[in-house]
C-alpha cells in the first residue's frame, strides 16, 4: 500500500500510518469516554496543501449524536481565528469520524499541558 485515501481527496502515506501505529479500519472496541483518536499528517490531492486527518471511530455514537458532530463540524468551518486551525471537510467514512483540518507544526495545547501543567487563569501580564 502506497497511500491511504480519505474522503476522496486527502492522500496519507503508507509510512505515515506505520508511524502512527494504528491503521484507522480495523475492530478495535471503544466507548465515548474511551476515544481511540489517530491524526495523520496528509496532503490535498489536487492543491497538494498539507492537512491534519484526524480518525475518531465512530461506532460507539448513535445516530443522532453524528449528526450532531456534522452539523458541529459544519458551523467550525466558519471560524476564522489565526489561533486555530482552519476545518477544511468533515466525513464520516469506513464507520470513522474524519476530520480534515488545517495543518499546523508545532505543540498541540494538550501536548503543552501536559508538559508544563495548567496554565494560570487570570490577564497575563
Amino acid at each position: 500500500m502506497e497511500h491511504k485515501i480519505f474522503l476522496g481527496k486527502y492522500r496519507v502515506a503508507a509510512d505515515e500510518i506505520a508511524l502512527s501505529g494504528a491503521e484507522p479500519a480495523g475492530g478495535v472496541a471503544v466507548t465515548e469516554q474511551t476515544q481511540t483518536v489517530v491524526t495523520y499528517h496528509g496532503d490535498e490531492i489536487d492543491s497538494g496543501r498539507d492537512v491534519a486527518i484526524e480518525v475518531i471511530p465512530a461506532a460507539p455514537y448513535k445516530t443522532g449524536v453524528r449528526e450532531e458532530l456534522e452539523a458541529e463540524a459544519l458551523a467550525a468551518r466558519k471560524i476564522n481565528h489565526v489561533n486555530i486551525p482552519a476545518i477544511y471537510d468533515f466525513g464520516i467514512e469506513d464507520d470513522h469520524l474524519i476530520y480534515v483540518t488545517e495543518y499546523f507544526d508545532g505543540t498541540s495545547a494538550e501536548e503543552w499541558v501536559n508538559q508544563h501543567g495548567p496554565m494560570p487563569t487570570g490577564a497575563g501580564g
